[in-house]
């Protein structure tokens, strides 16, 4: 840690999870503290290594930075000095992702009534709080015209959209009872006499994992995108 001899009183990590929201500054809410002591008092004069574990430690909440919330979990390694000497405190931030399995597919858009004109927009809604004290706001993530003439009646219209362009998460609910993440698609209709109609469908989205064996299993990466 040094190569100058350090008085200290103790050093200890910490692994701790926190949500902060946009609209309390400087408040973290945390839902995971714990700590490990890595030294009793004494003397530091030159560079040591402090193994440590944490175990069986439930990530139940992914990482995530949106406009309005930030979901994290960092390592905060204190050392607490003798007399007078400042605490010095260092953060690591870790990123974790946890894989799932969709709960239902989404059903079908179905429309009737007759087009000549057809967008459809990827959307994210993040809502703070809860009730009356709810707060929302949502981004247009993507834009696509899918259709420009009129469709066979009857007729089904597929749609593939390549999703690895964007930005995504998984969809949220109520995490800690501080915020949700939802996506919608949003159409824009064009009947044959240019009047506009708007039909929303919320879709949901999840992380699977790429073996079948990690499904529902947590991963913390060191050194994570900065936050």
């Amino acid at each position: 840690m040094t190569t100058k001899k350090l008085e200290h009183q103790s050093i200890k990590v910490q692994l701790l999870g926190q949500i902060e929201l946009a609209s309390e500054r400087g408040v973290a809410h945390e839902f995971v503290s714990l700590v490990r002591d890595l030294a009793p008092p004494g003397d530091l004069n030159s560079s040591k290594v402090f193994p440590f574990e944490f175990k069986n430690v439930e990530m139940q909440y992914d990482s995530y930075r949106g406009q309005q919330v930030r979901c994290r979990y960092l390592l905060r390694v204190t050392v607490t000095g003798k007399g007078m000497t400042q605490d010095s405190r260092r953060d690591f931030n870790l990123w974790v992702t946890n894989f799932e399995e969709p709960a239902m597919a989404a059903a079908p858009i179905k429309v009737r009534i007759k087009l000549k004109h057809m967008e459809i927009e990827i959307r994210r809604k993040e809502t703070i709080g809860a009730g009356s004290a709810a707060h929302s706001e949502s981004e247009t993530l993507a834009k696509y015209e899918i259709m420009d003439g009129a469709p066979v009646r009857g007729e089904s219209v597929p749609i593939r959209l390549y999703l690895s362009p964007f930005e995504l998460t998984p969809s949220y609910k109520d995490v800690h009872n501080k915020y949700s993440v939802r996506y919608f698609l949003n159409l824009v209709l064009v009947d044959e006499e240019d009047r506009r109609y708007f039909k929303q469908q919320e879709i949901t989205l999840f992380r699977k994992a790429e073996d079948s064996s990690d499904q529902a299993a947590a991963a913390a990466v060191a050194a994570p995108p900065k936050l």
